[in-house]
């Protein structure tokens, strides 16, 4: 989330190895990909400072400077759901420890206006296991996404103040699972959409947008290890705005706006390959979102860099086809960091509490309503709250 200087011949490498489960407060959305990301809510889209904005905004690659940087980190996310049905409560028992990695380098061309970049990231995914018996009918146990994101950039650096990037982005999604108490069913898929960013840097002010194309991955694979199966699983848009100010040579603040297009996640169909007959049908319909996000970075001294963050996100998730694959939830986010520079090497540290509203859900719809559909019927009745600790390490360096 920083940086303005002339262009020099830069590479910009970074691999975050992200500890995750399923954040289902923003659908199955995992939008931080390096501590720095965590430590500001992940406002970064006007930043031309920090190398951690690439894979947000690859137009801020362009204002790198230096020769270049490489960087590395983790982040471990603490995650936990649980529901009240009746008196009783049921906790989820999701695996907290999911790896999902991430990586991005970028170069300058020698005396031209171009910067190349590659990012490789998970900007989604999920986990949740409920225990057999936590519902009725189609109980639902395990939901998993694994993906990849494979992001090459082109960033053109127009004048002295605008850059502008766009580029290719391929979804391959490793591993889906949607097992229920009766059936199991794994897939893999792979789709290329694309994403194009712009940022305006002045002295003291900066802007930035960024947009991700809505990507649909048909998804082939087994219903019980057997049958061959296909389903359509669809990917958000994503678009980021906003706008950054240097108040003073120590601190600065940066406000953004995501919106999420979650209403491209209309239904799931599988299909029985063999013969085209529909073998589940699933109703999402979820409506589009709007996330807020403020970070401010202080520089203490010379070495020393303190951040903090603030976001605010909203549950895509209509109660009338609510599923606990994916209880989501409205949250606000907290977030604290430091990055500390000695020499050449920066290393980040930074954590963020997401404090999320529990949600009631009562529908009155008799499971059968919707055929085998469960979604929105009363057999998920109950009283949802979730929880979520994030810890973000990362390290870089300078050449």
């Amino acid at each position: 989330m920083r940086r303005l200087s002339s262009l020099a011949p830069a590479l910009t490498c970074s691999v975050t190895l992200l500890a995750a489960t399923a954040v289902q407060a923003g659908g199955f959305r995992l939008p931080d990909v390096s501590a720095v990301g965590v430590a500001v809510a992940n406002a970064l889209v006007a930043n031309p400072n920090e190398d951690g904005a690439i894979p947000i905004n690859p137009a801020a690659m362009s204002f790198l400077p230096g020769n270049g940087v490489v960087a590395g980190g983790a982040m471990l996310i603490d995650f936990g759901t649980e529901v009240t049905r009746t008196g009783t409560t049921v906790e989820s028992d999701s695996n907290p420890w999911a790896v999902v990695p991430s990586f991005y380098v970028a170069h300058h061309i020698p005396d031209s206006i171009f910067t190349v970049g590659l990012n490789i990231n998970a900007p989604f995914g999920l986990a949740t296991r409920w225990p057999a018996g936590t519902f009725a009918a189609t109980d639902p146990t395990l939901s998993r996404l694994r993906m990849v994101s494979i992001n090459p950039n082109v960033s053109a650096r127009i004048g002295d103040h605008t850059a502008i990037s766009i580029g290719p982005a391929h979804y391959r999604i490793t591993d889906i699972v949607q097992d229920s108490a009766t059936n199991a069913m794994s897939g893999t898929g792979d789709k290329t959409g694309y994403q194009i960013g712009l940022m305006h840097v002045e002295q003291d002010w900066s802007v930035g947008l960024s947009y991700r194309s809505q990507i649909t991955v048909p998804v082939e694979g087994r219903l019980n290890r057997v049958l061959p199966i296909g389903v359509d699983f669809q990917f958000p848009e994503l678009l980021q705005v906003g706008g950054r100010y240097q108040v003073n040579d120590k601190l600065a603040i940066e406000y953004d706006i995501e919106r999420v297009g979650w209403s491209a996640y209309k239904d799931s169909r599988i299909i029985n390959q063999t013969t085209g007959a529909t073998v589940s049908f699933s109703t999402h319909n979820w409506r589009d979102t709007t996330t807020h996000r403020l970070g401010l970075t202080y520089k203490l001294n010379d070495s020393t860099d303190l951040m903090f963050g603030y976001l605010d996100d909203q549950n895509p998730q209509p109660e009338s086809r609510f599923s606990p694959r994916l209880p989501a939830l409205d949250y606000q986010g907290y977030s604290v960091g430091v990055g500390y520079k000695i020499g050449q090497f920066r290393l980040v540290g930074s954590y963020q509490f997401l404090d999320f509203k529990d949600r009631d859900i009562n529908n009155s719809a008799a499971f059968g309503t919707y055929g085998t559909d469960g979604n929105g019927t009363a057999i998920y009745n109950g009283k949802y709250a979730s929880y979520v600790h994030q810890v973000g390490l990362g390290l870089s360096a300078s050449f």
